[in-house]
C-alpha cells in the first residue's frame, strides 16, 4: 500500500514540475518587487480610462495631487468589503488634493454601475479603454495604489484593505 502510495505521489509531482516548467514566461511578469517612494509617473501618464460617461480621464488632471488607484469588480466579494471604506476616505478628503480612480474590471460597465448606484456611492468609476499599465495589471483583486503629488508609489494594498483611517486621509491630504 505504501509502496502505490510512493508511485502516486512521485507521478504527481512529476507532473506537477512538468506543468510549471511549461507555463509562458508571461505568467511570471510581476515578479520584480516595487518599492514605495519609487517614481510611477509613467503608469498614471499611460491610463486609458473612461468613464460612466464614455468621457476619457486627462491624465494632465492628475499632476499635482495625491491619486488613490483602487482595481475591483462588482462580483468580488472583499472588493465590495472594502468599499464603504474607500467611500467614506473619498468624503473625507479633498477633490484639490487628491483624485481617486476606481477601475472596475466588470466585464460589463452596467453592472459596475448597477452596483455603485445601488450602494449610492459616490466615488469615480472608471474602466479600461486600453491595456493597463504593467504596475496596475495585477493578478489579483482587489488592488490599491497610492501614489503622491509627484507621481511616486507611496503604498501598495494587494487584497482587502481598511481605509477609512486618518492614516489615509492625511496621506492623501498632504
Amino acid at each position: 500500500m505504501k509502496r502505490y502510495f510512493l508511485i502516486t505521489l512521485v507521478a504527481i509531482s512529476s507532473i506537477a514540475a512538468l506543468a510549471y516548467s511549461n507555463l509562458p514566461s508571461s505568467v511570471d511578469k510581476k515578479s520584480e518587487v516595487i518599492e514605495a517612494g519609487k517614481e510611477f509617473a509613467s503608469p498614471l501618464e499611460s491610463l486609458d480610462l473612461v468613464d460612466a460617461k464614455g468621457n476619457k480621464l486627462d491624465a494632465s488632471s492628475l499632476k499635482g495631487k495625491n491619486v488613490f488607484v483602487n482595481i475591483w469588480a462588482s462580483w468580488c466579494m472583499p472588493c465590495k468589503l472594502e468599499m464603504p471604506g474607500i467611500q467614506s476616505l473619498y468624503g473625507q478628503t479633498s477633490r484639490e488634493s487628491s483624485v481617486f480612480i476606481m477601475i472596475s474590471v466588470d466585464e460589463s460597465a452596467a453592472k459596475a454601475l448597477s452596483y455603485v448606484q445601488k450602494k449610492e456611492y459616490t466615488v469615480p468609476v472608471y474602466f479600461p479603454s486600453g491595456p493597463l499599465p504593467e504596475l496596475l495589471n495585477v493578478r489579483s483583486i482587489p488592488a490599491t495604489f497610492l501614489f503622491d503629488r509627484k507621481g511616486a508609489l507611496v503604498k501598495t494594498v494587494e487584497g482587502m484593505g481598511y481605509f477609512n483611517t486618518q492614516k489615509y486621509v492625511d496621506l492623501l491630504s498632504k
